[in-house]
């Protein structure tokens, strides 16, 4: 990731290496189902990925999604969206699954733009028969961040209300925001309105958890 005013931006990296097509195909299930080389290399490219696989294994979808979990945390992006590809892979396709298939999908899809990599046409199919507001969301995304977007404030009508299929504080409100922030400054700028009342986007959005809150909500509220 670079820092482009003030805002983070994938680097674009379009050289594609026999491991870039392995990890990319890697969602078929013409795989094995469990780990394969590239996908062990992944996994032991973190010191922390690496410990948590020595103990549970990646044989189950649930530890794959904590593998890959662990290496979004630790800013390896390319590696995850790896790992995401082999829990889609072990995923039983059952609606009832935790995580389910589309939230894979658009994890694994952002974690290529992350790592300024292409996005594998196969996996933006799958993602917009299961879930189409992910996948327009994803297509903005990728549009803004390769410096395509001709019409920023078009772009976010194409991403539409996208963000309202998520749970407030997910990275999608951070990337929406710093877009729309472009499009329009005055929307944070404050000024008075109907009966002397202030009207503006707060500049800084506060998340609360009422008490004892799971390790996840705590490394997720730290990470954004």
């Amino acid at each position: 990731m670079v820092e482009e005013q003030g805002n983070l931006v994938p680097e674009t990296n379009f050289v594609h290496t026999q491991s870039d097509q392995d990890i990319f195909g890697n969602t078929h299930e013409t795989y094995p189902r469990t780990a394969t080389q590239f996908e062990k290399g992944c996994i032991n490219s973190d010191d922390e990925a690496r410990a948590y696989y020595a103990e549970h294994g990646a044989q189950e979808c649930i530890h794959a999604f904590a593998l890959a979990e662990i290496l979004v945390r630790r800013k390896k992006p390319y590696e995850a969206a790896c790992l995401y590809g082999l829990c889609y892979r072990l995923h039983s396709k059952s609606q009832k699954q935790f995580p389910d298939t589309s939230t894979l999908l658009l994890s694994r899809l952002l974690c290529f733009l992350k790592a300024g990599k292409e996005l594998p046409e196969h996996d933006m199919h799958l993602l917009a028969a299961q879930a189409p507001v992910y996948a327009r969301y994803v297509a903005t995304m990728r549009t803004i961040w390769r410096g395509q977007a001709a019409d920023l404030a078009q772009s976010l009508r194409g991403m539409g209300n996208a963000f309202e299929e998520f749970v407030s504080g997910e990275e999608i409100d951070q990337l929406y925001l710093e877009q729309a922030k472009q499009v329009q400054p005055s929307v944070f700028e404050r000024h008075i309105g109907h009966e002397g009342t202030v009207r503006a986007i707060p500049p800084l959005l506060c998340l609360y958890w009422d008490k004892e809150p799971p390790t996840e909500i705590m490394e997720n509220i730290y990470f954004h």
